[in-house]
């Protein structure tokens, strides 16, 4: 499974995606998604990973460019979202 744990980083892959709301992932900064079947209801339930900065969710059909927005919004620290 794709985590690496870094200084006060942590990058994750698809596959934890659903232990989202677990203490472990407070620091989490970058999750690829891409290629992955989510739509924008899905996009949100990352809004509780708020040290989030960047988002990779290319070949995502599911998600728009309202859905990322909304999640920008619900993110501050989300700088970058690749779609």
């Amino acid at each position: 499974m794709g985590v690496c744990t870094r200084k006060r980083a942590t990058v994750i892959d698809w596959r934890i995606l659903t232990l989202v709301n677990h203490k472990s992932l407070v620091n989490l900064v970058s999750l690829n998604i891409a290629s992955k079947n989510i739509s924008d209801s899905g996009l949100q339930s990352l809004s509780p990973l708020k040290h989030l900065t960047t988002l990779t969710a290319t070949f995502c059909t599911g998600i728009t460019d309202k859905g990322a927005e909304s999640l920008r919004e619900a993110i501050p620290s989300l700088k970058q979202i690749e779609i």
